[in-house]
Order: structure tokens, then sequence, then C-alpha cells
């Protein structure tokens, strides 16, 4: 994340909603200011803390997860545990560094 980038918040922080879409099933991460975050992946909900690290990154830590099972939805959103942000756009990668998606700043 980068702190010129103006979709970023305080401080160089990716505060508000950033969703895959603008569709009521689509995935989406909602980061608040106490360092919590809240989102969707399209059938399940999720919630966990971030922080900002020195090299730019937003690191996600899970805390808890829906286990619905929906037919036909990619739940890609739930295995991100770092974000980086440019140009409004969240770039959300797993832990092996493959990126996994994208969300945007709405």
């Amino acid at each position: 994340m980068r702190s010129s980038d103006s979709t970023v918040g305080p401080q160089g922080r990716p505060i508000g909603y950033w969703a895959e879409s603008r569709t009521p099933a689509s995935p989406f991460l909602n980061f608040s200011t106490d360092g919590t975050y809240s989102g969707n992946d399209g059938c399940n909900n999720l919630t966990g803390t971030w922080v900002s690290k020195a090299d730019d990154a937003v690191v996600l830590t899970g805390g808890a997860t829906t286990l619905r099972a929906c037919e036909g939805v990619d739940d890609w959103l739930g295995r991100a545990v770092q974000g980086r942000v440019l140009a409004g756009v969240m770039t959300l990668q797993a832990v092996d560094g493959t990126v996994l998606g994208q969300l945007s700043a709405l």
C-alpha cells in the first residue's frame, strides 16, 4: 500500500470497503481503523485482524469464518494472507505468494 495512493486512508492504511465488483454477491473486505476487518467471499463471512508492514504490505490474520457450502462459489478470498494497494486496487496473495485476486476501493 502506498500513502500517496488516494484510495489509502490515514497513515497509509486501507480503511474502508474493497470489493471485487459492485454486485450484491461480490467478494468484499471492509477494513476498520481498529485493526479489524470483516467481509464475505460470496458465501461465507470472514473476520480477522490486519496490520500494515514497513514493506507496504497489509497482513491479514484470520479470525472466524462461517463454513457454509455454496455451489459455484470460488472461496479464494478466505485464503488471502497479504495484500498490496496500487492505484485503488488491492492485490491479495496466499501464504506462498500466489496472487489470488483483486479488490477495488469503493
